[in-house]
């Protein structure tokens, strides 16, 4: 997730959702796969999947993140955070701007935190933990979080 929403999310409200009972919203399933995964992202298996995984939302959720949610999480949680951070946007992404500025943006935000590595994953879908991005993807997960670990077993500065 980056830190400056696009215009799709600046809204007041989503067009993408519908009512799904009082006070929750889901996003149709044709909708949310043309969004979620870019053309050629991902493999039929995956999209067969969509009915299952998909979810409903509070509705305030989605008509308040870009105006609330966001600037709260960058502004006064992060420079909390003490552990290490891996932060990755995805090229194109439709619900934030995907660019080297804004990753640098939110690395900054982490202050804190012990390390932050940031990047930019040109051509993966929003979902790209379920594209063919995702072997990479949990194997940069992994390796990131082995690389922390290991880390630990120092004393500091050495």
């Amino acid at each position: 997730m980056g830190d400056t929403p696009s215009t799709s999310v600046k809204g007041p409200s989503s067009p993408l959702h519908v009512k799904a009972g009082p006070g929750h919203l889901i996003m149709p399933v044709d909708i949310k796969d043309k969004i979620m995964f870019r053309p050629d992202t991902c493999s039929a298996e995956v999209l067969s999947q969509s009915e299952r995984l998909n979810a409903t939302l509070p509705a305030l959720e989605v008509q308040q993140f870009g105006r609330t949610w966001m600037p709260v999480r960058r502004d006064k949680w992060a420079v909390h955070i003490t552990a290490p951070v891996m932060f990755t946007l995805v090229e194109d992404d439709p619900f934030f701007e995907s660019t080297e500025n804004e990753a640098e943006k939110y690395k900054k935000a982490f202050s804190s935190s012990s390390r932050v590595d940031t990047s930019l994953v040109p051509k993966a879908p929003h979902c790209m933990e379920l594209s063919y991005w995702s072997q990479g993807w949990y194997a940069r997960c992994f390796g990131f979080a082995m690389e922390c670990s290991a880390s630990l077993g120092l004393p500091m500065g050495k």
